[in-house]
Parts: structure tokens; C-alpha cells; sequence
């Protein structure tokens, strides 16, 4: 009798260990989850001020040509060279954050375009506007690289996935945040009031980033890839062949989508303004509708190539056919204001989802190299640099041949990224063949 109760006991101990270790495997998946999802708020709250004291210069241009006197071109300039140095940037922050700490770059970041948002307001020209904008673009280059090394050493590459996807949120909520707010800032008191708004807002950020991040990792912190020691040749020979011609031609298609994206988002309130003669708070707050649908547009995008087309390049090169017949649209339409409005920011939706295949998944390809920082940085530079480039461009051809002419360029430029997507998809399949292998 006492050995058969002995011999339940132990059945009884058995089960309840099984029961326990059970509910363990069913509590790690949560834990994980939840610390994916609380870094994944952290960033996109990061990038959602990153893009507040970015673009808050592109919402309110309009209203700086109007109430300054400026041309376009020298309003733009400040813009031109925000992208440019923004670029540039990308390349050192990218190298930075395969090698400092991102959390500590990132800090960087939201304290210099803070104070540089302050300084605007008080440039008496556009001269003092463009070098002080030029510097935000350095601040603003310490943002994304890094960001991407933070969420690719703390999570595995499909979570990755999945939170890059979110995070890319981020900016499309900041500037409908800025469509909104402008025209209401710009009514009953001035522009400059949207800086000080804004860099106020990157101040309480700082203390928000470095505390979240503090008790996310205290919480549950998964094993993390460490910090990379090696130099640049190493990096360089860690990348195949094939994939360094893949790499070099994304590079020009991010050139195109950089230019196709950000002047389109930029002009965007001039255009409606000159196009239906609206007032410049009108044509402001007619803006909202653009980040509204690029939210939608890049949600939809990250299902498309979680669940149908794997291959990212193969996405982008859909996403730039979808934005050349947007664009068309638009072209043959632009009497009417409506569909004026929702085909031009299907435009920019379809760039947006772009930039979230070539700017964000494809970059996370390579965290087992310890170079995606780098890489990130290098996509990024290219993307800039396009916008650069396209806002002097298109401030030029606007202003001498119309905004026919510039349409017609936005279209031209979609067909070359769609051809250049389209050369790559069967070598960018094989690779990622291979990388699902190796994992």
C-alpha cells in the first residue's frame, strides 16, 4: 500500500512538472512578444519625432514663400541641402552604428535637431535657413542606421520584420500630425511658433527613449549580437559578388525612389495651392489625406511580402509600376481636385512602400554580418541624395516649365526603378534561398 501511494506521488510530481514546464514554453513566446512590441513603440515613437522636426520645413514651405518673399528656389534650398547633408550623414551614422552603442546615437539625434529646430525662427534669410537645415540633416542621419542595428541585436530577423513595418508608421503619422496642426499654428499666430512646438516635443523624447529602453532591456532582454570590431575590408568581403552588384544597383533604384518620394511630399501643398488656388493653410490641411494613405500603404506592403512575395526587390519593382500609374493619373487629371488628391498620394503611398522593401527589410538581410548598420546607412545615403537632387531639379523645372513637365519626370523616374527592381528579383531570390538555409 505504501509503495503504490509512493508510486502516485511521483505520477502526480511528474505531471505537475510537465504541467509547469508547459506553461513556461507558453509564458516565453508572450514575454518575447511583449518585449518586441514595447521596443517596437520605443522606435516608432523615436522616428515619429525624427520626421516632426524633419518635414515640419516642407509642411509650412508654402507659407515661408508666401509670408518671407522668398522664391521657391531659395526656399527650397534649405531643403536641398537638408537631404544632401542628410545623405552624407547616413554613411557615417551607418558606420557609428555597426561600432558605438545605438541607444547613445540615437540621444544625439533628438537633442541636436532639437536645438536646431529652436534656431530656425530666428534666421533673418534664406541664406541663414539652408545652413542652419544643412546641420538638422547631420542630426537627423543619427537616427535610422542606428535604430536598425538597435532592433536587428535585440530581435530575431522575421520579428524584425514585423516590427520595422510599424515602426515605418512613424513618419507618416508625424506628418499627418504636421497637416494638421500647420495650418491651425500658421492661422493664429506664425510659422516659426511649428519649431518651437516641434523641438520641445524632441526634448521630452530624450528622457522617454533612454528610460524606455532602460526597463525594456531590465524586463527582457534576449541575448543581444554584439557590437562589431572589424574593419571595413572585412565587411566588404563578407558580401558575395552577385549581392555587391545587387547592393550597387538598389543603390540608383533608391536614388529614383528617394527623388520620386520626398519632392512629391514636399511640393505637395504648393501644387494643390497653385493647381486649385487654395490658401496656403487650405492646401496644408488638404495634406493630411497624403500620410493617411502611405499608412495604409505600408501596412499593406509589409503583409504583401510577409505572406505572398517573399522577395522584397520583387515587391519594390510593383510598388514603382503602381506609382508611375498613379502618377499618370494625375497627369491626365489635374483638373480635377479630387482625384488629383487621392491619385498624388497614391503616388507617394507606393514610394513609401518602396522605401519599406529597399530601406528597411532588405537591410536586415545582413544582421548575421554585423554590417547591417552600415549597409542601412549606405541604402539610406542613396535615398537622400535622390531627394536632394529632385528638390532643386523640381524647383527649377517647376518654376520654368510648369508643373506638366515635372509630372512628367515623377513617371519616368517610377519606370526606371520598376526596370531596375525587375533585373534584380531572380539573383535577390537565390540569395534569400541561401540566407533562409544558413539560418
Amino acid at each position: 500500500m505504501a509503495m503504490r501511494e509512493i508510486e502516485d506521488q511521483k505520477q502526480i510530481e511528474k505531471r505537475n512538472y510537465k504541467m509547469e514546464k508547459m506553461k513556461q514554453l507558453r509564458e516565453q513566446p508572450d514575454s518575447q512578444e511583449r518585449y518586441r512590441r514595447w521596443l517596437t513603440l520605443l522606435c516608432t515613437m523615436v522616428y515619429f519625432f525624427s520626421y516632426l522636426t524633419r518635414y515640419n520645413y516642407s509642411v509650412v514651405l508654402v507659407d515661408i514663400i508666401n509670408s518671407e518673399g522668398f522664391t521657391k528656389v531659395d526656399a527650397s534650398a534649405a531643403l536641398t541641402g537638408m537631404f544632401f547633408t542628410y545623405g552624407l550623414g547616413q554613411l557615417v551614422s551607418g558606420y557609428l552604428g555597426d561600432h558605438v552603442e545605438p541607444t547613445l546615437l540615437i540621444s544625439v539625434g533628438l537633442l541636436s535637431t532639437s536645438i536646431l529646430n529652436f534656431l530656425i525662427p530666428f534666421c533673418p534669410t534664406a541664406t541663414w535657413m539652408t545652413v542652419v537645415w544643412c546641420l538638422n540633416g547631420f542630426a537627423q542621419a543619427l537616427f535610422w542606421p542606428p535604430m536598425v542595428k538597435f532592433l536587428t541585436q535585440r530581435l530575431s530577423p522575421k520579428a524584425y520584420q514585423k516590427s520595422v513595418v510599424t515602426t515605418a508608421w512613424g513618419a507618416n503619422l508625424a506628418t499627418m500630425l504636421l497637416f494638421l496642426i500647420a495650418p491651425v499654428v500658421i492661422r493664429y499666430s506664425t510659422w516659426k511658433n511649428l519649431f518651437w512646438i516641434c523641438g520641445t516635443a524632441s526634448l521630452v523624447m530624450i528622457v522617454v527613449w533612454n528610460v524606455g529602453v532602460r526597463k525594456a532591456d531590465e524586463k527582457g532582454k534576449p541575448q543581444m549580437t554584439p557590437i562589431a570590431k572589424k574593419e571595413r575590408s572585412d565587411i566588404w568581403n563578407a558580401i558575395t559578388g552577385p549581392i555587391r552588384i545587387v547592393l550597387l544597383v538598389v543603390l540608383l533604384a533608391n536614388i529614383l525612389q528617394g527623388a520620386l518620394r520626398d519632392s512629391m511630399t514636399s511640393w505637395f501643398p504648393t501644387f494643390i495651392s497653385e493647381q486649385f488656388h487654395l490658401k496656403s493653410e487650405l492646401s496644408i490641411l488638404s495634406g493630411v489625406f497624403v500620410p493617411a494613405l502611405s499608412v495604409l500603404s505600408t501596412m499593406f506592403a509589409g503583409k504583401v511580402q510577409r505572406k505572398w512575395i517573399y522577395n522584397e526587390i520583387l515587391c519594390a519593382a510593383l510598388g514603382f509600376a503602381l506609382a508611375a500609374v498613379c502618377c499618370t493619373v494625375v497627369r491626365i487629371a489635374d483638373s480635377n481636385q479630387i482625384l488629383t488628391t487621392v491619385f498624388f498620394a497614391g503616388t507617394i503611398g507606393c514610394s513609401h512602400a518602396v522605401n519599406l522593401y529597399l530601406g528597411s527589410i532588405l537591410p536586415g538581410r545582413f544582421s548575421k554580418k554585423n554590417c547591417v548598420s552600415t549597409i542601412s546607412g549606405a541604402l539610406n545615403c542613396a535615398i537622400y541624395i535622390g531627394s536632394a537632387i529632385s528638390m532643386y531639379v523640381i524647383a527649377r523645372i517647376t518654376q520654368a516649365k510648369g508643373w506638366l513637365a515635372t509630372l512628367n519626370i515623377w513617371i519616368i523616374a517610377a519606370l526606371i526603378g520598376m526596370l531596375l527592381c525587375l533585373s534584380l528579383a531572380r539573383i535577390w531570390k537565390c540569395f534569400l534561398k541561401e540566407n533562409d538555409e544558413a539560418e
